[in-house]
């Protein structure tokens, strides 16, 4: 079994189940704005693979449920 220490838990790289989900400091950029009555569209611009499109589903599937369309 391969483990890595990240931050004072230890997860196991096989097995999805015991990692912890990482909170992101995008979800509550992203709950502020859909709560500001005058919103603008959403447009996420970053670097690769850092978890834009994760986060971008994982905040309509909480927020919106059935409504939200997956890529």
């Amino acid at each position: 079994m391969i483990a890595q220490k990240f931050g004072g838990f230890c997860c196991n790289l096989y097995s999805p189940k015991c990692c912890p989900i990482v909170k992101r400091k995008i979800s509550k950029r992203m709950l502020d704005w859909k709560s500001d009555p005058s919103h603008k569209p959403l447009i996420l611009i970053g670097c690769r693979q850092v978890g834009k499109t994760y986060s971008v589903l994982k905040f309509g599937k909480d927020n919106y449920g059935d409504e939200s369309h997956g890529l």
